[in-house]
């Protein structure tokens, strides 16, 4: 009943009609608290977290249950939880923690930008708390994934930064399918795991546009998607959905 859909399901807008006409919030406000919130729920988690999804716009009545019974075709969730004022009301946005990264992948490909019973969520990666930042948690794979990149960020700026990494085969910027714009995470694929592990130490501490890149192993493009390197490393970087 509360599953990812497409579009609202038409007997439950009067139901939730006067509820959500009076959670009205400023942008500003908004934003505000759902920083705090992310801070409060990432010192309250645990090392062992996962791999996690930041889901921002939700309706206000969603409740955990909702949420995993959302998530939980994507992989095995290790918890959820959704952001609450004192009075134990809603803040419209929550998490979810898989235990594998391809289920996180597969989670924000599938989810963000779409209508979850009215509203259009915003669905985000969100990194893993670690003591050691450097550290790793995925196992090694020939692609990686690159997380917080401004929006902004031209292909141009990608390219200038992947053209100095070598073995570099494809890199992929995600954009949302329907309005074109980047969704703030990309893949690279390289020729072996040794290249690709060691462009994670060649990126650590990178920033574009004053945010620093987050960067880790990640699940390996089908082989037929992936394009045979030109003995010059010339590449361009593409999009992905």
């Amino acid at each position: 009943m509360f599953g990812i859909a497409s579009q609202f399901v038409a007997p439950y807008a009067a139901r939730w009609a006067a509820p959500m006409a009076v959670r009205c919030f400023s942008q500003t406000l908004r934003a505000a608290e759902e920083f705090s919130a992310e801070r409060t729920a990432q010192a309250a988690a645990p090392e062992d977290e996962g791999h996690g999804l930041f889901i921002r716009n939700m309706v206000f009545e969603a409740n955990e249950d909702h949420l995993r019974e959302a998530y939980e075709k994507y992989g095995e969730i290790i918890k959820v939880a959704v952001a609450r004022d004192a009075r134990g009301l809603s803040r419209g946005y929550g998490f979810v923690w898989f235990t594998e990264q391809s289920a996180m992948e597969q989670a924000v490909a599938g989810t963000d930008s779409s209508f979850w019973h009215g509203r259009r969520i915003q669905v985000s990666p969100r990194q893993a708390r670690s003591r050691d930042r450097g550290s790793r948690v995925s196992e090694p794979t020939r692609s990686l994934y690159i997380g917080n990149i401004p929006y902004e960020t031209t292909d141009a700026e990608l390219n200038r930064i992947f053209k100095e990494l070598p073995n570099v085969t494809d890199v992929r910027v995600a954009v949302d399918r329907t309005t074109g714009w980047p969704r703030g995470f990309a893949h690279a694929d390289f020729e072996d795991t040794e290249s690709a592990g060691a462009a994670i130490e060649k990126l650590k501490g990178i920033t574009i546009g004053g945010r620093e890149l987050r960067v880790d192993f990640a699940s390996e493009a089908p082989k037929g998607h992936r394009p045979a390197r030109s003995a010059d490393n010339n590449f361009s970087v593409g999009s992905s959905e």
